[in-house]
């Protein structure tokens, strides 16, 4: 959801103030792009999920969650690991000073781009207001977590419990998933 993708740049706005969110902001949508990456895969996966039922949809859905989470995994270190010079390279600037904003941010968005999976095939299964539950959930537990963070350890803390947010999304997607396949 859009709130619980941009919430975070609100917040840091007015406890930090606007022109902390600038690099915050830039690095976060610089890489979080690369989660259409796996949104398409799920939503290609998506028909079969709705068709399909019973050992071969269980089967299927732990064959594509473990494909998933093995390609991001290498996608997000390779991305981590490159990232002082991708940000070089597209913003023409050094941006070494926010490394812990990229190991955080490529982990949170490994975590989110593997969430994809299960929220897609939630919604394959009829099943759309399971994930739109658990961001009320979350969305309450969130926003006074991050006003929290920023205030006691700034841009850092904020980047941090953006990550826990997507832990615990994730968590929530595949414990529904995994109770509907049983």
């Amino acid at each position: 959801s859009p709130l619980m993708m941009y919430g975070d740049r609100f917040i840091i706005s007015s406890i930090l103030g606007a022109n902390m969110v600038g690099i915050y902001a830039v690095l976060q949508e610089m890489m979080g792009r690369t989660v259409l990456f796996s949104a398409s895969f799920a939503a290609a996966l998506l028909p079969r999920f709705a068709r399909d039922s019973g050992a071969k949809l269980k089967a299927d859905y732990l064959k594509y969650n473990s494909i998933m989470i093995a390609a991001m995994a290498v996608f997000y270190l390779v991305f981590w690991l490159c990232s002082k010079y991708m940000a070089e390279l597209w913003l023409g600037q050094d941006l070494s000073a926010s490394t812990t904003i990229f190991a955080l941010f490529s982990f949170a968005l490994f975590v989110n781009s593997t969430a994809q999976l299960p929220f897609y095939f939630l919604h394959a299964k009829g099943m759309p207001e399971v994930p739109a539950k658990f961001h009320i959930l979350e969305f309450l537990i969130y926003v006074p977590s991050c006003i929290w963070a920023t205030i006691n350890y700034g841009i850092a803390g904020a980047a941090s419990v953006w990550v826990l947010r997507v832990i615990l999304d994730w968590i929530l997607l595949q414990w529904a998933v995994r109770k509907l396949l049983g």
